[in-house]
């Protein structure tokens, strides 16, 4: 997994990636300690029933993890960012009715605020509800959604 998270890294990708941006991984790469450097190239993927009940504290970074989980919050540790992802929800359901973004007593803000306070580089939080705002940010981190070359999985 490292291996092929270092090839979808813009660290070693050329196009669609500014050099500035690219440098900068690379010189943050240098100095980070071993569980750090894991944690850049390859984020750490848990999942929430409610802002308050972890369902999964492991995922694979892969739309297919996220569908047979069936939680309906994600929160993507990629050292740089954390971001919260509420997956969209059918109108009137339950997963429709948690509260966005999550409340600052639950879990999910004890989570990232414990992200936050650990790292030498404080990350950007980003709370995202799928459906009704851009998911890019989350999207482009589910490496295993892409092949080798950056394009769209098989």
């Amino acid at each position: 997994r490292l291996v092929f998270a270092l090839l979808r890294s813009p660290m070693l990708r050329a196009a669609g990636v500014r050099a500035d941006a690219r440098t900068h991984l690379r010189l943050l790469a240098s100095r980070l300690d071993p569980p750090s450097l894991v944690r850049l190239l390859y984020p750490a993927l848990s999942s929430y029933s409610d802002p308050d009940t972890l369902a999964f504290s492991r995922h694979s970074l892969s739309r297919a993890a996220l569908t047979t989980s069936g939680a309906p919050i994600f929160l993507v540790d990629a050292l740089t960012a954390v971001v919260v992802f509420y997956a969209p929800a059918v109108p009137g359901s339950a997963a429709a009715g948690l509260p966005f973004p999550p409340p600052q007593r639950s879990r999910v803000r004890a989570a990232v605020n414990a992200i936050r306070e650990e790292r030498g580089v404080t990350p950007r939080v980003v709370y995202v509800r799928g459906g009704i705002e851009d998911s890019r940010v989350f999207d482009d981190l589910l490496l295993e959604e892409y092949d080798v070359e950056g394009c769209d999985g098989v």
